[in-house]
């Protein structure tokens, strides 16, 4: 059995014509009556009758012709489906990014439809926990592309955009609210929110402070930006992140770090061992022709 039985079984069930159904489907009249009987001496069953020049479907027939039609339709969606995924100008592209570039992703989908007029080209962007986990999104091949560090980008390709500069996140009123820039010894002692353990930037923080020899006091452990904001506004602690794109409650304050480590490299990534549709590759190179569009978006909100 095969999918050209399938399709001449239904072409003759429309039509109730051998003759008719022959000149639809290009094909000699015998090699359909051919196709056709060895169809139904594989199913063990007659699915027509003939009725003088035209024929009908037998009650087997009737009962096998839904599933038939179930089987093409289907097989027939996802085709369509699956060519208008890859067209490179209805394509789609999925992105996986950090909770702390939230707003540049609508900036940077309206930019590149705006840019190239391929404005059916479907995005799906969700966010990752950590750097790390995007990373392994991408490796997987569950999303095309991600954006996030470069310098723990292993085994994919990248393209650096610009960096995102980490910042001291501070309570109102807190002895450093007032400050446009700190020694990163003057956090010594502070009662701190951290990323989780097994984050990248947990780790590059924690590392920079050993070395530093500055201790700090941990009081809550997370991956999502938004609950740290929320904690150190709250007055629980003070916290390291990179820095909000966004309008910050009046309750934190951000103060830059006079250390040239608390940067963060962000690049779009993506695996070219996995495949890469049109529409994807159209939006990879339009990033490596813009390799400053993060900064030029950092530049313009702040």
């Amino acid at each position: 059995m095969n999918l050209q039985q399938l399709s001449y079984f239904r072409t003759i069930a429309e039509l109730k014509h051998f003759t008719k159904a022959a000149n639809k489907l290009i094909i000699g009249q015998s090699t359909l009556s051919h196709s056709i009987q060895n169809f139904e001496d594989e199913l063990g069953v007659k699915l027509f009758s003939r009725q003088g020049k035209s024929i009908a479907l037998t009650k087997y027939g009737e009962f096998f012709l839904p599933y038939v039609n179930s089987t093409l339709d289907t097989l027939n969606e996802g085709i369509r489906m699956l060519k208008e995924q890859t067209d490179p100008e209805s394509g789609t592209v999925s992105i996986c990014y950090p909770p702390s570039i939230v707003q540049f992703i609508p900036y940077i989908i309206t930019k590149y439809i705006s840019d190239t007029d391929r404005v059916n080209t479907h995005f799906n962007t969700h966010q990752g926990p950590s750097d790390d986990k995007i990373q392994d999104m991408v490796v997987s091949g569950n999303d095309d592309v991600a954006l996030c560090n470069v310098e723990i980008a292993e085994d994919i390709d990248c393209i650096e955009i610009g960096e995102h500069e980490l910042v001291l996140l501070v309570p109102k009123g807190h002895r450093l609210a007032d400050r446009e820039i700190v020694d990163l010894s003057e956090i010594k002692g502070e009662k701190f929110i951290a990323y989780d353990k097994d984050t990248y930037l947990r780790r590059r923080i924690d590392s920079i402070l050993k070395e530093q020899s500055i201790g700090i006091k941990i009081m809550a452990e997370t991956a999502q930006d938004n609950v740290i904001q929320g904690l150190a506004g709250a007055g629980h602690g003070v916290a390291i992140t990179p820095r909000p794109l966004g309008v910050l409650p009046e309750s934190i304050h951000a103060v830059r770090i006079n250390d040239p480590r608390f940067v963060v490299k962000l690049g779009l990534c993506w695996n070219s061992d996995n495949y890469i549709s049109p529409a994807v590759r159209n939006f990879i190179n339009y990033f490596i022709e813009m390799p400053t569009v993060f900064t030029d978006f950092i530049n313009m909100t702040n």
